[in-house]
């Protein structure tokens, strides 16, 4: 069953459509039968009179993608004074209805994970909140290699620079953050580019206090939309570093591939910002005539990043797709066997706030091991006076980079250092100590350092 039919939810139904799955659709106006198996309600998902004789405790699962997180946790509620009656979902002990839940707002989304009554509200029931921008910018960082490309250009830092407030460029700086550790670089810069820059990094330092350890940030004013910003202000964020990347994601109804295209051509005029721009398409149609150049070879191609109708499926979001997070907790459950807390669960029981670290972790993997790689290279061509802290050996770096990944996810969820561990008041001792510690400090002899 799936509750709201815009973008998403269109995207949700065709997915599930074509794997041969019956779906009912709810939505406030008239929706076409998409395909065979296709039952389309016309409701308002919000009110409880509309989940009363459709059966909701026989649906394998319920996607709720209504168009805000107000409205998405409404509609929750009303489905939930629905199922409560006990009976309603006897034998669903062993196989739970799953209600999958837009949450967008990454402190809604935090916040909603670490209360164990919402995700389980009763027995028979669990319910998982989702985000299709963080879908999106984790597949954006499983698919381009942006490290591997920083080392080759021989830069020192990772430079990105977000143009426009949109979800998905939050969702970028979030999930970048988490798995911007890396061997042989300088902490890294986030240049935001928007009309109102310095409320839009208030509100990121308000939301993620210890974000300001963890990269340094610059801001330009974007002064309309479709223009650019200032030449001076383009010429001095780069003099803090050559730019690895540019995202552009205005917001909902703005044509950002319009935005790309102008915004690149602005410096390649003033010679500045010589990097690929991806921007985030808001529907799957043919974008090809936006673009005059495409492959590597180019050093400022424009690109778009994944559209719903690639991100938005079932096995997206109801964990099929996390074979890669599955095997790390595998992993981590053969080497301490002997632990019985709540992170050593079998994955089927394990909380969402477990799932997400491992997620986490297997998202990091492959910057991992180009670090990895860059330091075996390193040692193999380096001079022989090279400090003895560099020829660190791989275990050490190893455990090092993948702690400092870890450090940076507890942060932006609101941990910081207490000398013991406090859960309610999200304390722990191995996070850095000093406020202006940063986990991402990984230049050579830097990781033994933090830890």
């Amino acid at each position: 069953m799936i509750a709201g039919m815009g973008q998403h939810g269109k995207a949700f139904a065709d997915s599930t459509l074509a794997a041969g799955r019956p779906v009912i659709s709810i939505a406030t106006s008239a929706q076409r039968k998409l395909a065979k198996g296709h039952i389309p309600l016309e409701r308002d998902a919000t009110e409880p009179d509309a989940w009363r004789n459709i059966a909701v405790e026989t649906a394998k699962a319920l996607v709720l993608t209504l168009p805000s997180n107000a409205a998405n946790l409404t509609a929750l509620s009303a489905v939930l004074k629905t199922l409560k009656p006990a009976e309603k979902l006897v034998g669903h002990a062993q196989n739970p209805l799953t209600i999958h839940v837009a949450l967008e707002d990454g402190q809604t989304r935090n916040a909603f994970l670490e209360n164990e009554e919402a995700l389980k509200p009763f027995p028979g029931c669990e319910v998982r909140p989702y985000s299709v921008s963080e879908l999106i910018a984790r597949r954006f960082f499983s698919e381009v290699p942006v490290h591997a490309r920083a080392r080759a250009l021989g830069h020192r830092r990772l430079h990105m620079v977000f143009a426009g407030r949109g979800p998905v460029n939050q969702a970028l700086i979030l999930q970048f953050l988490k798995i911007c550790p890396a061997y042989g670089f300088d902490m890294p810069k986030l240049s935001l580019v928007s009309e109102e820059p310095e409320n839009w990094h208030d509100e990121l330092l308000n939301d993620y206090p210890g974000i300001e350890t963890l990269a340094e940030f610059d801001l330009a004013v974007w002064h309309k939309k479709y223009a650019h910003p200032a030449a001076d202000d383009l010429k001095r964020i780069e003099d803090g570093g050559a730019v690895t990347s540019i995202f552009v994601d205005l917001g909902e109804g703005e044509h950002n591939a319009v935005a790309a295209r102008l915004l690149r051509a602005f410096c390649r005029r003033e010679s500045v910002w010589r990097a690929p721009t991806y921007f985030q398409a808001r529907r799957g149609a043919n974008l090809a005539h936006f673009f005059d150049e495409t492959g590597d070879a180019i050093p400022d191609p424009i690109q778009p990043l994944s559209s719903a109708e690639t991100v938005c499926t079932l096995t997206a979001i109801d964990g099929t797709d996390d074979r890669e997070a599955r095997q790390v907790h595998t992993a981590y459950r053969q080497e301490r066997r002997d632990s019985n807390g709540a992170a050593a669960l079998p994955w089927e029981q394990l909380t969402e706030t477990h799932r997400a670290a491992s997620r986490r972790a297997a998202d990091y993997q492959p910057v991992l091991e180009e670090s990895l790689s860059a330091a075996r290279e390193e040692r193999s061509t380096g001079p022989a006076s090279l400090a003895a802290e560099t020829r660190s050996d791989e275990t050490t770096l190893r455990t090092a980079l993948e702690h400092a990944s870890w450090c940076n996810e507890r942060i932006l969820a609101g941990w910081r250092f207490g000398s013991s561990r406090d859960d309610e008041r999200m304390f722990h001792p191995d996070l850095p100590e000093a406020t202006g510690t940063s986990a991402t400090a990984t230049r050579p002899g830097s990781q033994l350092d933090m830890q």
